[in-house]
């Protein structure tokens, strides 16, 4: 269940580290967009990754849900999309849901210093990536019943990836000069505010870029 809040290009790196230590292959939830691509699209489909519709997302979940139930791992990204705040935004409900529905546990991973080399708003720099230090952090499992509250337990799993952010913040060895574009605000980085995230989230949604969150 890894957190996006670092860019997602590390995630193949930890398809090969499952299968090395399971012998198992990691599924992902796959956008349509990326699926129709001419180059990727036939890898993806081999790979027997789950393609999330552009509009319909339904057939998505159920596949998701019968391959965590063959006892697959499916790796997540609940943030949907990457935080401009480098602190881990508010969580869609469905890495819970499906979890809760297959009866299967959710494992926390949160990841720090990938966005560095590459994120939103940021090319890619050759300098940045050259031996660019990347932390992990792996919480331990999370169980939900089938009748749990999704609401609260997706906020437990938004503060359990924020605390393995903050722990790979807190031996990442490079020390960031004051105002650095990839530290959070609260931390004396030049990142967006929370508050600034929102806003900038906001627009993002009412431009048809992201989808609205959830309301309570």
């Amino acid at each position: 269940m890894p957190s996006r809040t670092s860019a997602t290009w590390i995630l193949p790196w930890w398809s090969l580290l499952l299968w090395r230590r399971a012998r198992a292959q990691l599924r992902f939830l796959v956008h349509q967009g990326a699926a129709d691509h001419w180059l990727a699209g036939p890898a993806i489909s081999a790979s027997g990754h789950v393609v999330v519709g552009y509009a319909d997302r339904s057939d998505a979940y159920a596949a998701a849900v019968a391959k965590l139930r063959d006892g697959e791992y499916l790796a997540v990204f609940p943030e949907a999309g990457v935080s401009r705040s480098f602190t881990v935004r508010e969580c869609r409900t469905g890495a819970v849901r499906m979890a809760a529905e297959a009866g299967v546990p959710v494992i926390p991973v949160s990841i720090w210093g990938a966005h560095r080399v590459l994120t939103r708003g940021h090319g890619f720099s050759l300098r940045r990536s050259w031996r660019a230090p990347i932390r992990v952090h792996v919480a331990g499992s999370m169980v939900f019943p089938a009748d749990v509250d999704v609401e609260a337990a997706t906020e437990a799993l938004r503060g359990t990836l924020q605390s393995g952010i903050d722990r790979c913040i807190g031996d990442f060895p490079l020390r960031p000069e004051h105002g650095a574009w990839w530290m959070p605000a609260r931390l004396g980085g030049g990142a967006p505010t929370e508050a600034e995230r929102q806003l900038l989230d906001a627009a993002d949604a009412a431009a048809g870029r992201r989808r609205a969150p959830r309301q309570k």
